[in-house]
């Protein structure tokens, strides 16, 4: 039990960083998707290219948690809860910190997902750490 519900929050995780990567990368600007920050001026190309980088580190996250994540039961490596626990909560909380410093005074909606994210990688973590104690 505690493997299955470890591998779906981290497969979760995983899941949401690649979207939200891909559609960073994808996505014409920044501030279509964020229309909370509400101008255009000349350093929307700035923030096209640092959104693009950005989504290189979710693309890039998200595939690191679904290989260690499948590598939990063939290894049974006790440093692959940690490893998975704290690349994606780094990349989180950049996340928070950056949103909160754009839209500090508007609604925090953006910033709900992102406490998500982190609550998912405590319980994969937390579950991967038993079912790992438990071999």
């Amino acid at each position: 039990m505690n493997k299955k519900i470890g591998m779906l929050s981290n497969f979760t995780v995983a899941t949401l960083f690649s979207v939200i990567g891909l559609i960073y990368l994808f996505y014409g600007s920044p501030i279509t998707f964020m229309p909370e920050i509400g101008y255009i001026d000349q350093t929307e190309s700035v923030m096209i290219g640092l959104t693009k980088i950005v989504s290189g580190g979710y693309l890039s996250i998200s595939i690191a948690i679904f290989i260690l994540q499948k590598n939990i039961s063939l290894t049974k490596s006790k440093w692959i809860p940690l490893a998975i626990f704290l690349s994606g909560l780094i990349l989180t909380l950049m996340s928070i910190y950056a949103t909160l410093n754009v839209v500090y005074n508007s609604l925090p909606i953006p910033i709900i997902i992102y406490w998500v994210l982190t609550i998912l990688l405590l319980i994969g973590y937390f579950f991967n750490y038993r079912y790992l104690k438990k071999q």
